[in-house]
Protein backbone atom coordinates (compact mmCIF):
# COMPACT_ATOMS: atom_id res chain seq x y z
CA UNK A 1 0.00 0.00 0.00
CA UNK A 2 1.45 3.36 -1.05
CA UNK A 3 1.62 6.31 1.33
CA UNK A 4 2.02 10.03 0.76
CA UNK A 5 5.77 9.56 1.10
CA UNK A 6 5.77 7.44 -2.07
CA UNK A 7 4.35 10.21 -4.26
CA UNK A 8 6.57 11.61 -7.04
CA UNK A 9 8.53 14.73 -6.08
CA UNK A 10 6.95 16.76 -8.91
CA UNK A 11 3.49 15.99 -7.58
CA UNK A 12 4.51 16.78 -4.01
CA UNK A 13 6.03 20.14 -4.98
CA UNK A 14 3.50 21.33 -7.58
CA UNK A 15 0.26 20.13 -6.01
CA UNK A 16 0.98 20.00 -2.27
CA UNK A 17 3.93 22.14 -1.17
CA UNK A 18 2.99 24.98 -3.53
CA UNK A 19 -0.09 25.51 -1.34
CA UNK A 20 1.85 25.40 1.96
CA UNK A 21 2.77 28.83 3.42
CA UNK A 22 6.48 29.52 3.94
CA UNK A 23 5.81 29.80 7.67
CA UNK A 24 4.71 26.15 7.80
CA UNK A 25 7.62 24.65 5.87
CA UNK A 26 9.61 23.95 9.04
CA UNK A 27 6.97 21.46 10.21
CA UNK A 28 6.88 19.82 6.79
CA UNK A 29 10.67 19.54 6.60
CA UNK A 30 10.82 17.75 9.95
CA UNK A 31 8.48 14.99 8.69
CA UNK A 32 11.16 12.97 6.90
CA UNK A 33 14.45 13.31 5.04
CA UNK A 34 12.79 13.13 1.61
CA UNK A 35 10.36 15.96 2.32
CA UNK A 36 13.17 18.01 3.83
CA UNK A 37 15.06 17.71 0.54
CA UNK A 38 11.98 18.57 -1.53
CA UNK A 39 11.32 21.67 0.60
CA UNK A 40 14.91 22.85 0.23
CA UNK A 41 14.71 22.37 -3.52
CA UNK A 42 11.49 24.38 -3.62
CA UNK A 43 13.13 27.28 -1.80
CA UNK A 44 16.35 27.23 -3.83
CA UNK A 45 15.17 26.16 -7.28
CA UNK A 46 11.37 26.20 -7.26
CA UNK A 47 8.84 28.82 -8.24
CA UNK A 48 9.81 31.16 -5.41
CA UNK A 49 13.42 31.20 -6.62
CA UNK A 50 12.32 32.35 -10.09
CA UNK A 51 10.81 35.54 -8.72
CA UNK A 52 12.75 38.74 -8.25
CA UNK A 53 11.87 42.15 -6.86
CA UNK A 54 12.78 45.31 -8.72
CA UNK A 55 12.14 49.05 -8.54
CA UNK A 56 10.27 50.61 -11.44
CA UNK A 57 9.00 54.20 -11.42
CA UNK A 58 8.85 54.48 -7.61
CA UNK A 59 7.07 51.12 -7.29
CA UNK A 60 8.24 47.70 -6.13
CA UNK A 61 7.48 45.13 -8.81
CA UNK A 62 7.69 41.34 -8.93
CA UNK A 63 9.49 39.87 -11.93
CA UNK A 64 8.73 36.25 -12.86
CA UNK A 65 11.21 34.23 -14.90
CA UNK A 66 10.27 31.14 -16.87
CA UNK A 67 13.33 29.57 -18.44
CA UNK A 68 11.44 27.14 -20.65
CA UNK A 69 12.12 27.45 -24.39
CA UNK A 70 8.53 28.30 -25.27
CA UNK A 71 8.46 31.26 -22.92
CA UNK A 72 8.23 34.73 -24.41
CA UNK A 73 10.29 36.41 -21.69
CA UNK A 74 9.98 37.63 -18.10
CA UNK A 75 6.71 39.04 -16.82
CA UNK A 76 6.56 42.04 -14.48
CA UNK A 77 3.72 42.88 -12.13
CA UNK A 78 3.32 45.39 -9.32
CA UNK A 79 3.30 44.04 -5.77
CA UNK A 80 -0.32 44.39 -4.66
CA UNK A 81 0.42 44.88 -0.95
CA UNK A 82 2.40 48.04 -1.82
CA UNK A 83 0.40 49.15 -4.86
CA UNK A 84 -0.71 52.47 -3.37
CA UNK A 85 2.75 53.47 -2.17
CA UNK A 86 5.38 55.52 -3.99
CA UNK A 87 8.86 54.59 -2.80
CA UNK A 88 12.07 56.58 -3.15
CA UNK A 89 14.57 54.06 -1.78
CA UNK A 90 14.78 50.45 -0.61
CA UNK A 91 17.18 48.85 1.90
CA UNK A 92 17.55 45.09 2.36
CA UNK A 93 18.47 42.78 5.24
CA UNK A 94 18.07 38.98 5.18
CA UNK A 95 14.81 38.92 3.25
CA UNK A 96 13.26 42.05 4.77
CA UNK A 97 12.83 45.25 2.77
CA UNK A 98 12.96 48.69 4.39
CA UNK A 99 11.21 51.20 2.12
CA UNK A 100 11.34 54.98 2.36
CA UNK A 101 8.21 56.65 1.01
CA UNK A 102 8.56 59.28 -1.70
CA UNK A 103 6.97 61.93 0.53
CA UNK A 104 9.40 60.92 3.37
CA UNK A 105 6.46 60.82 5.80
CA UNK A 106 7.29 57.37 7.16
CA UNK A 107 8.97 54.02 6.51
CA UNK A 108 7.49 50.63 5.79
CA UNK A 109 9.20 47.30 6.48
CA UNK A 110 7.92 44.49 4.28
CA UNK A 111 8.43 40.73 4.46
CA UNK A 112 7.81 39.44 0.90
CA UNK A 113 7.59 35.78 1.93
CA UNK A 114 5.02 36.29 4.68
CA UNK A 115 3.26 39.22 3.03
CA UNK A 116 3.54 41.22 6.27
CA UNK A 117 4.34 44.92 6.57
CA UNK A 118 5.01 47.31 9.42
CA UNK A 119 4.77 51.09 9.33
CA UNK A 120 7.47 53.15 11.06
CA UNK A 121 6.69 56.73 12.08
CA UNK A 122 9.55 59.28 12.42
CA UNK A 123 10.66 60.76 15.73
CA UNK A 124 10.39 64.19 14.13
CA UNK A 125 10.59 64.12 10.34
CA UNK A 126 12.47 62.14 7.69
CA UNK A 127 14.43 63.88 4.93
CA UNK A 128 15.18 62.87 1.35
CA UNK A 129 18.94 62.71 1.99
CA UNK A 130 18.69 60.44 5.05
CA UNK A 131 20.59 57.15 5.07
CA UNK A 132 18.92 54.05 6.54
CA UNK A 133 20.22 50.59 7.41
CA UNK A 134 18.25 47.58 8.61
CA UNK A 135 19.83 45.04 10.97
CA UNK A 136 19.21 42.97 14.06
CA UNK A 137 20.52 42.14 17.52
CA UNK A 138 22.42 38.84 17.26
CA UNK A 139 21.43 37.92 20.83
CA UNK A 140 17.66 37.91 20.28
CA UNK A 141 17.19 38.62 16.52
CA UNK A 142 15.28 41.80 17.36
CA UNK A 143 15.35 44.05 14.29
CA UNK A 144 16.49 47.67 14.42
CA UNK A 145 16.73 50.57 11.97
CA UNK A 146 19.71 52.93 11.86
CA UNK A 147 19.06 56.44 10.54
CA UNK A 148 21.92 58.83 9.75
CA UNK A 149 21.13 62.37 8.70
CA UNK A 150 22.21 66.01 8.54
CA UNK A 151 20.76 68.45 11.05
CA UNK A 152 21.33 72.07 12.03
CA UNK A 153 23.17 72.60 15.31
CA UNK A 154 21.00 74.85 17.53
CA UNK A 155 23.98 76.93 18.72
CA UNK A 156 26.44 77.08 15.81
CA UNK A 157 23.77 76.95 13.08
CA UNK A 158 26.02 74.56 11.13
CA UNK A 159 25.25 71.17 9.62
CA UNK A 160 26.15 68.32 11.97
CA UNK A 161 25.68 64.56 11.87
CA UNK A 162 22.66 63.02 13.60
CA UNK A 163 22.17 59.33 14.39
CA UNK A 164 18.97 57.62 15.55
CA UNK A 165 18.06 53.99 16.15
CA UNK A 166 14.59 52.45 15.96
CA UNK A 167 13.93 49.35 18.08
CA UNK A 168 11.20 47.00 16.83
CA UNK A 169 10.63 45.51 20.29
CA UNK A 170 9.80 48.88 21.87
CA UNK A 171 8.47 50.60 18.71
CA UNK A 172 10.51 53.68 19.58
CA UNK A 173 13.43 55.79 18.38
CA UNK A 174 16.43 56.84 20.46
CA UNK A 175 19.32 59.20 19.75
CA UNK A 176 22.86 57.81 19.56
CA UNK A 177 26.20 59.55 20.02
CA UNK A 178 26.87 61.13 16.63
CA UNK A 179 30.61 61.59 17.23
CA UNK A 180 31.20 57.86 16.71
CA UNK A 181 30.06 58.09 13.08
CA UNK A 182 31.98 61.19 11.97
CA UNK A 183 34.09 59.28 9.44
CA UNK A 184 31.38 57.42 7.52
CA UNK A 185 30.16 58.46 4.08
CA UNK A 186 26.51 58.04 4.88
CA UNK A 187 25.22 59.45 1.59
CA UNK A 188 26.50 56.27 -0.01
CA UNK A 189 24.52 53.04 0.52
CA UNK A 190 25.55 50.62 3.24
CA UNK A 191 25.78 46.83 2.90
CA UNK A 192 24.00 44.46 5.28
CA UNK A 193 25.69 41.23 6.40
CA UNK A 194 24.68 38.93 9.26
CA UNK A 195 22.64 41.62 10.96
CA UNK A 196 25.24 44.38 10.80
CA UNK A 197 25.69 47.33 8.41
CA UNK A 198 28.94 48.26 6.67
CA UNK A 199 29.80 51.75 5.41
CA UNK A 200 32.58 53.25 3.33
CA UNK A 201 34.51 55.99 5.11
CA UNK A 202 36.33 59.23 4.40
CA UNK A 203 39.59 57.34 4.99
CA UNK A 204 40.66 55.83 1.66
CA UNK A 205 40.90 52.03 1.67
CA UNK A 206 38.90 51.52 4.88
CA UNK A 207 35.32 50.75 5.87
CA UNK A 208 33.47 50.58 9.17
CA UNK A 209 30.82 48.32 10.70
CA UNK A 210 27.78 49.35 12.73
CA UNK A 211 26.96 46.58 15.21
CA UNK A 212 23.21 46.44 15.90
CA UNK A 213 23.85 44.31 19.01
CA UNK A 214 26.12 46.81 20.79
CA UNK A 215 24.55 49.75 18.92
CA UNK A 216 27.95 51.21 18.14
CA UNK A 217 30.31 51.75 15.23
CA UNK A 218 33.47 49.67 15.31
CA UNK A 219 37.02 50.70 14.46
CA UNK A 220 38.24 51.25 10.92
CA UNK A 221 38.70 48.04 8.91
CA UNK A 222 40.95 47.71 5.84
CA UNK A 223 39.24 46.71 2.62
CA UNK A 224 39.81 43.01 1.82
CA UNK A 225 41.25 43.89 -1.60
CA UNK A 226 43.71 46.51 -2.77
CA UNK A 227 42.13 49.94 -3.04
CA UNK A 228 42.73 52.25 -6.00
CA UNK A 229 41.36 55.76 -5.95
CA UNK A 230 39.32 56.37 -9.14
Amino acid sequence: MKTIFDLPEDLVEDEILSKVPMTSLRSVRSTCKKWNTVCKNRILFGKAAKRFLMMDSCRICLMNFNLSKDNGGPSIGQVSVLDQIQISNVFHCDGLLLCLLMDTSRLVVWNPYLGQRRWIEPRHIFQRGDSFSLGYDNNNLNHKILRIFDEIHPVTDRNVLGIELYDFSSSSWKVLDATQGWQIRFHRPSVSLKGNAYFTTSVAGFFVCFDFTTERFGSLLPLPCQYHRG
